[in-house]
């Protein structure tokens, strides 16, 4: 083999790997199972989200919130689907585990369920 067809044969085994990797990234932020899990919280904190300039994204919000076996849990959702809470209110959230783990959370009863 000369040297240009191993050079090939390096990018397209990188550019596989690349591919595998971000298909794998994509697959553990899916929902492993459809158990819904369901919690109570309360607001700890409210705060804008600090976007790029050049980011063209809607504004949206962190919620800090922490659950009653005292989980801290952060929620960000764009203002516009934001329901009306202030610190100290209490609400419920519904979540699935993702294939890597963690929770999805949402707000139960929000004007925009993900």
């Amino acid at each position: 083999m000369n040297r240009r067809t191993v050079q090939e044969l390096g990018a397209a085994f990188v550019i596989v790997a690349m591919l595998l990797g971000f298909t794998w990234f994509a697959w553990l932020r899916l929902p492993a199972d459809r158990s819904v899990i369901t919690a109570k919280a309360t607001v700890v904190s409210l705060a804008p989200g600090l976007g790029s300039k050049s980011n063209l994204r809607q504004p949206y919000a962190l919620l800090s919130l922490q659950l009653d076996d005292g989980m801290p849990v952060t929620l960000t959702r764009p203002l516009s689907c934001l329901p009306r809470v202030k610190p100290g209110d209490r609400i419920q959230l519904s979540g699935v585990h993702n294939h890597g783990g963690a929770i999805l959370w949402s707000i139960v009863g929000e004007p925009c369920p993900e």
